[in-house]
């Protein structure tokens, strides 16, 4: 379940720190895709979401991470959506995917426990193992006579 705060942070993204964009769709659609501006792109500058505390730093820096590619040199997020043939609805499916990302984002990961070691007993439950399995193997063998 995503956390009340992030769901509200990222339906905030309508007016903080974004820039909508407009352009040319590629694609299928005939003339409509030659002469329309139906490609929407929102880009955010994600500092500035830090700036103004529409973002904390810790969201910040893991939607950074899981979407490096999606970042400019100036640190500009850019999402774009051209599936629509209305620049409306290209540009709420921007939103759309923006508020996903900060959602996404926003959930903390689980933190990993790394295994320090075999504890004592499973060390000696091994070695038990170990000597049963080799009087087992030594109960096989033919015996040696002299």
């Amino acid at each position: 379940e995503i956390p009340v705060q992030s769901r509200a942070a990222s339906r905030g993204c309508a007016g903080r720190g974004r820039r909508p964009r407009a352009g040319r769709a590629s694609g299928p659609g005939g003339q409509n895709v030659n002469k329309v501006n139906t490609r929407a792109q929102v880009r955010v500058d994600l500092e500035a979401a830090v700036r103004t505390g529409w973002l904390e730093r810790e969201v910040v820096d893991r939607l950074a991470r899981a979407q490096a590619s999606r970042l400019t040199a100036a640190n500009e997020l850019v999402v774009a959506a051209q599936d629509s043939r209305t620049q409306k609805q290209n540009r709420q499916a921007c939103l759309d995917k923006l508020a996903a990302m900060i959602d996404q984002a926003s959930l903390v990961p689980k933190e990993r426990k790394l295994r320090a070691g075999l504890s004592e007993a499973g060390k000696k439950a091994r070695r038990d193992d170990k000597r049963r399995r080799s009087l087992v193997k030594e109960t096989r063998r033919k015996p040696v006579e002299w």
